[in-house]
């Protein structure tokens, strides 16, 4: 595997030399055939793609079969245009929401999400879902019909090697929890393959994994990242000089033209490359409109885009690489692994994890050495949720850069004992300190319960019984539902809390679904359907096969899905 890195580094433009990353390969390569699942650990901008290349070329070469999951479509462009110059455009596909090109993972390099992955590891690969799931009779727990071919999707899953890349998203939920641990345990037993990457893993999210595969303690291989292995990427990294101010603001403020005079100000005395991250669709489209004409290059990037829309952004992002000065406008779509930096970053306040993960988008290049950061908090709390996040995690959060964000390193993980910065902390401290305050566990008889839908090899009807008791996903508590607006083609993905808003305010206008004679749209009257939870909803729309739904809103192809909706 040394020799097939050092290949793609020389001919594929993976040109930085990392100490860390080579004694990953070389670990790699000496425990592939005596381990199964390898965690490793690297700081945000280290290069840990150059990880998923090596192994992309190592399977093109031995005529293997890898399937990369990523947490985001940006994410997942970004890569799959990557890894095309590695491999012939054959070998390589992607497959997720109205991406087709690798059905049921079947290419031998594929990337999907985790959502598609997980769906396909079960046997309900989304080119089989709906058919299978009409012939589902719940109230004899049989299917009268085709089971589809879920033989077939569980085998491209188990006989692949597997990358799951920022996988700590997946400690954010009990369910997400559940599949991980799932999955490593059904791949160890199989002596699959399993390459999980991330920045930023909890040492409490470290503990579960310990705790719940202990049996399996021979078969796991660690790889934590010592910043003394890399003395160059340490001084670079502490050589980068920032203030980060954090900033309050009440209901009473018009938090728009604050976050502008932030900009402003920083802009005039040369901080021009700028990146604004909203924690809500719905403020980050009204912050672009505000500023749209006030700054140079400023984009917008969100989840509320169409695919094709997202592409255009994506090239977009690319060529503001090479500018001095931008605005970017965006949400958690911006945060994990998008390939651009600033030296002004303005964020909501998130969970630490998070907000790492958006301080890995400041200063990001090695001739980058200073610049501004500000995290503001407001008053915007609904229950247990400040916006789309977890209340409690957000206060520590902010209580501890309160405490100690003049000494704080959000760039290395750790600062050894020595250097000119002893005095200071690194980011997981921050993230060990937050995550102490949360439950993050799950109970063995609920993997055991997933382990055992996915090796009934006999019959899908229990997995399908399974996939409606959790709402219609093994990754997530609640599921993603496709919408459309009037005159738009392609549909958009939005959360089930946003979906039921629209619901409960009879904003749910028609649904696009499949007939006797095909595709048809037909009005739908929400006053007479009451939808309790996200299970009555997702029987609801494969019991009439709905592919989407048309709703009131506005959608451009610059600001996307404009819909108001609490808390997001």
């Amino acid at each position: 595997m040394r020799d097939i890195y050092e290949k793609l580094c020389k001919l594929h433009g993976y040109t930085r030399e990392r100490p860390y990353l080579s004694l990953v390969i070389e670990g790699l390569d000496s425990s592939w055939n005596d381990k199964d699942v390898f965690i490793i650990e690297a700081p945000t901008g280290y290069g840990k793609s150059s990880i998923t290349g090596t192994l992309t070329l190592k399977t093109y070469e031995e005529c293997g079969k890898l399937i990369i999951s990523l947490p985001m479509r940006t994410l997942l462009e970004d890569q799959f245009d990557k890894i095309k110059k590695i491999v012939p455009d054959y070998v390589v596909g992607k497959r997720y929401m109205h991406e087709h090109s690798s059905p049921y993972l079947i290419k031998p390099i594929t990337l999907t999400t985790i959502d598609t992955l997980s769906l396909t590891m079960f046997g309900l690969a989304p080119e089989d879902l709906n058919r299978v799931i009409k012939g589902w009779r719940e109230s004899i727990g049989t299917i009268e019909g085709t089971y589809g071919h879920y033989l077939f999707s569980r085998s491209t899953v188990v006989l692949s090697d597997l990358v799951l890349d920022e996988v700590h998203l997946l400690s954010d939920e009990t369910r997400s929890l559940t599949y991980l641990l799932t999955l490593l345990s059904h791949a160890i037993d199989n002596a699959q393959k399993v390459v999980l990457m991330s920045a930023t893993i909890p040492q409490k999210f470290k503990e579960v994994l310990r705790d719940k595969l202990y049996r399996y303690e021979d078969r796991i291989k660690w790889f934590e990242f010592d910043p003394q292995v890399d003395e160059k990427f340490l001084q670079d990294r502490l050589n980068k000089k920032y203030k980060i101010k954090l900033k309050h603001l009440s209901k009473k403020d018009e938090w728009w033209e604050e976050v502008r005079n932030w900009v402003r100000e920083e802009w005039d005395v040369g901080y021009t490359k700028v990146l604004v991250v909203f924690n809500t669709v719905h403020e980050a489209i009204i912050f672009y409109e505000y500023v749209k004409n006030d700054f140079k290059n400023v984009l917008l990037i969100h989840s509320r885009f169409t695919e094709s829309d997202k592409r255009k952004k994506h090239k977009v992002l690319s060529m503001l690489k090479e500018e001095r000065e931008y605005v970017i406008i965006g949400t958690q779509s911006v945060e994990a692994g998008i390939d651009i930096s600033s030296n002004l970053l303005v964020t909501d306040l998130a969970p630490a994890h998070t907000l790492v993960q958006r301080f890995g988008r400041f200063l990001r290049y090695e001739d980058e050495r200073e610049g501004v950061a500000y995290i503001w908090k407001s008053d915007d709390f609904s229950g247990e949720r400040y916006k789309v996040y977890d209340v409690k995690l957000c206060e520590a959060t902010f209580e501890y850069l309160k405490s100690l964000h003049n000494t704080l390193n959000l760039h290395i993980p750790s600062i050894p004992d020595g250097t000119t910065d002893a005095g200071s902390c690194g980011y997981m401290e921050l993230i060990n300190s937050v995550y102490e305050l949360i439950e993050l566990d799950v109970e063995r008889k609920e993997i055991d319960d997933m382990l055992s839908v996915f090796t009934n090899l006999d019959d899908i009807s229990r997995t399908v019984e399974k996939f409606f008791e959790y709402g219609g996903s093994f990754v997530r508590e609640s599921p993603i539902i496709p919408v459309q607006v009037e005159n738009l083609s392609e549909p958009i993905p939005i959360s089930f809390h946003a979906f039921s808003e629209l619901w409960k305010s009879r904003k749910v206008k028609e649904v696009i679904k499949e007939g006797k004679s095909g595709v048809v749209r037909e009005p739908i009257d929400v006053s007479k359907i009451i939808i309790k939870n996200a299970k009555e909803l997702v029987r609801f729309i494969y019991r009439e096969g709905i592919r989407s739904f048309i709703i009131d809103g506005e959608y451009n192809d610059e600001a996307g899905l404009r819909i108001r909706v609490v808390g997001e």
